[in-house]
């Protein structure tokens, strides 16, 4: 207050650079907050609460000599990982990446054990000697959540003797008293309870997981992933240039959210800090601008969907889906001999015309399109084929696809440059049906070598373009 007095003495300082001052202030006391060790502080200066450990008396839940005392409820709590962890067997070394899952009993049944058998089905067996996935069994009634471990330990009993699986539980004392609680974004007290209860359950798991692996990674228990989701992990943490507090695979609420697993306690006293105020899903918003992460680093496509229709909040239907996610692999596996490809159309970044053409996984997305746009394939050298098959749309985003265009095939180059080529006569194959084309006879129909394909659209099309895979053969 003395430097606000201060500037104010001055003249002619703005209200707008107050403000700021004032929110800097904040940002850096509540940074002190999350990262302050307690010690070489007197027990005098706590008082009604231990600096980051808050009580009940604190809320109005107790007198002040109750509030004197240590709450086992506070953000300093340490999780003795023994105790926490119901089944499954600790490694000696260090993984990767944790995962962490917190599930809790639903209304119309769970989406759990399709979520980790999403998890185990495309996790190969060497990556599973690296990846943890700590099972979060979030119910205080006893007997739900020992049944749940009972189905658990039936289906999954070899990943736990291995280690790959953890399932764990928090006491009831970890947690602080959930009524009475503060009303934000008028919220009905039901979920605001919901969501005070949800923050708890995500501190607990961050706090018991923060030393199995290098790195931590938030899911829900009603997602699916792809194929290759880890190596697609890893390679999104190389690709970063500079210094990162959270990388995202899901646009959605809390899944897929990547951190260093050194950074989890710090988050998880904030949610523990403010668990009546916001929901998680926002805290760690706050959380990554107070270690100067400003920009959210998205990757896309992205790697995990949300496939539940029940929420765990009761009476709440939750049908959303990240429509940035597509499980779209390569099935044709064409011979796919050198290229270079060319487009017209307005690319969705970072799927690019090529990602349909390689034989990696990938597709091409484009934006609104119309007749006449095309796609142009140039072989590096004239070619000798067989077949070609093209394919688009997708199982998530299935009106994305060619419903009116043609397939073309061309025997001379005009010219070719890094951003545009040219290519002549070109021989009608045929046309797209249902989204996909395909010609088997090619020999027959062009009897010379091909030194180009083209895509190209006989009508606008009023939906985004997806290229799934352009498959050629010799």
């Amino acid at each position: 207050m003395a430097l606000i007095t201060a500037l104010r003495a001055r003249g002619g300082v703005s209200r707008l650079f107050i403000g700021l001052t004032c929110l800097v202030i904040s940002v850096q006391l509540l940074f002190t907050l999350l990262t302050w060790d307690g010690k070489g502080v007197q027990q005098a200066t706590v008082k009604s609460y231990e600096f980051g450990l808050v009580n009940m008396g604190h809320y109005g839940y107790g007198s002040s000599e109750t509030a004197s005392k240590t709450c086992s409820c506070g953000v300093e709590q340490a999780v003795d990982m023994d105790k926490a962890r119901l089944l499954g067997k600790p490694r000696k070394d260090k993984g990767f990446l944790t995962i962490g899952i917190p599930t809790i009993k639903r209304q119309n049944g769970t989406y759990l054990f399709s979520t980790l058998d999403s998890l185990v089905n495309r996790t190969s067996t060497d990556e599973q000697k690296e990846v943890v996935l700590v099972i979060f069994l979030a119910d205080f009634d006893l007997a739900i959540k020992e049944e749940m471990a009972r189905q658990i330990e039936q289906k999954y009993g070899k990943y736990l003797e291995d280690g790959f699986m953890h399932v764990i539980g928090a006491p009831k004392s970890f947690y602080p008293r959930l009524e009475n609680l503060k009303r934000t974004y008028n919220h009905p007290e039901s979920q605001v309870k919901w969501r005070s209860k949800q923050n708890y359950d995500y501190a607990y798991m961050f706090k018991y997981s923060a030393r199995l692996s290098t790195y931590y990674m938030q899911i829900e228990d009603d997602v699916e992933t792809m194929k290759n989701y880890l190596t697609a992990i890893k390679h999104y943490i190389n690709d970063q240039k500079t210094p990162w507090v959270c990388l995202e695979f899901s646009t959605l609420g809390y899944i897929g959210k990547l951190y260093h697993s050194h950074d989890i306690d710090k988050l998880a006293k904030m949610l523990m800090l403010f668990y009546e105020e916001q929901p998680p899903d926002f805290l760690y918003l706050y959380f990554n601008v107070f270690l100067t992460q400003f920009q959210q680093r998205l990757r896309v496509p992205t790697l995990f969907q949300h496939m539940g229709y029940h929420s765990s909040l009761p009476n709440k239907i939750q049908p959303l889906k990240d429509k940035l996610f597509d499980n779209t692999v390569k099935k044709y596996h064409g011979d796919n001999p050198p290229a270079s490809m060319y487009t017209n159309l307005q690319i969705f970044e970072p799927f690019f015309p090529m990602s349909a053409y390689s034989l990696a996984d990938g597709f091409f997305w484009a934006k609104e399109s119309k007749a006449g746009d095309s796609v142009l394939l140039v072989f590096d050298r004239p070619e000798k084929l067989s077949s070609i098959v093209v394919d688009t749309g997708s199982e998530f985003h299935r009106d994305d696809k060619i419903t009116n265009g043609t397939l073309e095939a061309a025997v001379t180059l005009m010219k070719k440059t890094a951003d545009k080529a040219e290519c002549t006569n070109y021989v009608h194959l045929a046309d797209f049906t249902e989204g996909s084309v395909r010609v088997d006879n090619l020999p027959k129909i062009v009897p010379f070598d091909i030194f180009c394909f083209r895509i190209r659209l006989t009508a606008d099309h009023s939906n985004w373009l997806i290229i799934r895979e352009i498959a050629v053969f010799r």
